[in-house]
């Protein structure tokens, strides 16, 4: 049956799981040129698309301005608005052939779904888990970190990313790559860092995941060096840097801890490609 046509807003599912919004006034014929090349240059390489949501407006301008909107939120609240409208189910689980980013024997990488933000938050509240971080995080905070990270993947291409068990699919945490913003001497630069839960521990899984995100750092994303940093006193986890192959390369007072806490004399890690 052929889509009648109006003021669509439209979200696609590419290939790689990537989200895509636009609005057309032929939805049919929008969505045959997407899928044989002729759309937006962003699905060109992503083919195919599938269509997950569409909502109609009466005028060009309202489908504009919601289409504005949705391209503002986060992947997470795009994925939920796309189970609220009941086009299609929010996957619990990922199919890991098509949606891990890096796949290692043991652990998949990839963007984050709804259904990840509970366990997060629970990670972020784990008060032996935030050992080495000046506080815990309330919900409120651990699902604003998760939208961070999700527009800064959008934005850059990279970023930190959800860590299932190939296992059972189990999401352990976090593994990946970010852009630290606070003034330092080493700035800019691109950090590599990891936060699983305490049940992950002891495992070997984050030296695994970390090795595979500097390998896709170097080798994918062409990035040449790599950082890490963590508290001093955060002997585990200077462990694991030194495990992936990083050097230390300096000490430095983290700006964002007060002078004289526990926490705030840093070590600097580095690779090279």
């Amino acid at each position: 049956m052929s889509i009648e046509k109006s003021n669509h807003v439209y979200i696609l599912r590419c290939k790689d799981g990537t989200l895509y919004t636009g609005w057309t006034n032929d939805l049919e014929r929008r969505l045959l040129a997407h899928n044989t090349g002729a759309g937006a240059k962003y699905t060109r390489m992503r083919l195919p698309a599938e269509l997950v949501f569409s909502e109609a407006f009466e005028t060009r301008g309202e489908a504009q301005r919601r289409e504005c909107g949705i391209k503002r939120m986060s992947r997470v609240k795009k994925l939920e608005l796309i189970k609220e409208a009941k086009q299609m189910e929010l996957p619990e689980l990922p199919d890991r052939n098509k949606t891990y980013i890096i796949q290692t024997p043991r652990l998949g990488l990839r963007r984050w779904i709804a259904s990840d933000l509970q366990p997060f938050f629970e990670l972020n509240s784990d008060q032996n888990v935030m050992e080495f971080f000046p506080k815990t995080l309330s919900k409120e905070e651990s699902d604003a970190f998760v939208e961070r990270i999700e527009k800064g993947i959008d934005e850059r291409g990279f970023g930190f990313y959800a860590v299932d068990l190939l296992e059972n699919n189990e999401f352990i945490g976090m593994v990946g790559l970010g852009v630290p913003n606070f003034e330092a001497d080493f700035m800019p630069c691109v950090e590599i860092g990891w936060r699983l839960k305490k049940d992950a521990w002891g495992k070997g899984y984050a030296s695994e995941a970390a090795s595979a995100c500097l390998d896709y750092a170097f080798n994918e994303l062409g990035i040449a060096e790599i950082v890490s940093f963590t508290a001093e006193i955060n002997l585990p986890s200077q462990g694991v840097m030194k495990k992936i192959g990083m050097k230390k390369a300096s000490e430095f007072l983290h700006p964002r801890v007060a002078v004289g806490h526990a926490l705030s004399k840093h070590i600097l890690y580095k690779i090279v490609q």
